[in-house]
């Protein structure tokens, strides 16, 4: 009777487990090579974006949100996110389709958060 009882616990908490983990991680701006030490903009920051591309799942998120979020990311170059094609290629098995946005404009950053024209 007392290992029904914990077999039943465990089973209803494994299912909690999975029902929580089922939701979709939210959109984020894949940075390539983000970790990698040999890379300039692992020692000196983006500098200047010509592509964005943000990572999302199909049902963790909305295309306005993904789009705003591809704006932002332009606009702190003083650029404008055009939308070009959408990827199965760049993003991670979790957040599969990366929407690909072109950054247009002249501004660059000099790496810190600073803009510079």
């Amino acid at each position: 009777m007392k290992y029904q009882k914990l077999i039943n616990r465990l089973s209803v908490g494994i299912v909690v487990l999975m029902v929580a983990a089922c939701e979709a991680p939210p959109p984020y701006v894949l940075n390539a090579g983000e970790f990698n030490r040999d890379s300039g903009a692992f020692k000196n920051g983006v500098t200047n974006r010509e592509e964005v591309k943000v990572c999302y799942a199909k049902d963790g998120t909305t295309a306005r949100a993904v789009t705003e979020m591809a704006q932002q990311e332009c606009a702190l170059y003083s650029k404008k996110a055009v939308f070009r094609t959408q990827s199965y290629q760049d993003c991670p098995l979790v957040t599969p389709i990366a929407a690909v946005y072109d950054c247009v404009g002249n501004g660059t950053r000099d790496g810190f958060y600073r803009t510079t024209n």
